[in-house]
């Protein structure tokens, strides 16, 4: 008998196969070392989480991608979408880039045999976590470019950007600066009223 190449066939590529053999392994891992939390959603989210700390995060996070597929029927079609994993793709990007760090190891080491999907998320973790790290450099006291004196840098409660809190010239995405007047009016006003 021939088989159709519905649900059978696709939901177990090998990127998704290599996902589900990582979280088992370390289920494995987890369980010898005695580790195990009591809710069992929150110990499978463990379990992805782990599968980076051992090793087998590329496995993981190159599973997440979703797949989907139709199967053609006698009255039309039907799509089915399979996904694995407990974490988001970007929480696991995240978590494998803070296991670099950890380790410092190489992010572009770390890419090598990642799908390009999983390359894309852990570029974008990484900008993120370079425009934090310059920011937290520049919180405190620093010689603002623009007015030139030095004052306190802090985080804005709004955008996350870093701001001169004498002329409100502001520092965004860690790469340029600009001179937000209209925060400077607004609050010249609601110091008069």
């Amino acid at each position: 008998m021939v088989q159709d190449s519905g649900n059978i066939t696709n939901k177990h590529s090998p990127l998704i196969m290599g996902a589900i053999l990582a979280h088992e392994l370390t289920h494995h891992f987890l369980d010898s070392k005695g580790i195990r939390l009591s809710d069992e959603e929150e110990n499978e989210k463990l379990t992805d989480l782990a599968t980076s700390y051992i090793g087998l995060g590329k496995l993981t996070v190159n599973g997440y991608d979703p797949i989907s597929w139709t199967q053609r029927k006698k009255n039309g079609s039907v799509t089915w979408n399979y996904r694995v994993g407990y974490l988001s793709s970007e929480d696991m990007a995240a978590v494998i880039h803070q296991t670099c760090l950890f380790r410092n190891i190489s992010l572009s080491f770390t890419k090598v045999n990642l799908s390009e999907n999983s390359q894309i998320l852990l570029d974008g973790i990484q900008k993120k976590a370079q425009e934090y790290n310059l920011k937290k450099k520049l919180v405190g006291v620093q010689q603002c470019p623009h007015c030139d004196q030095y004052v306190s840098f802090s985080f804005s409660k709004q955008d996350d950007g870093l701001y001169c809190s004498r002329c409100n010239w502001e520092y965004i995405d860690g790469l340029r600066y600009r001179n937000n007047r209209w925060r400077k009016l607004l609050r010249r006003i609601f110091k008069r009223t």
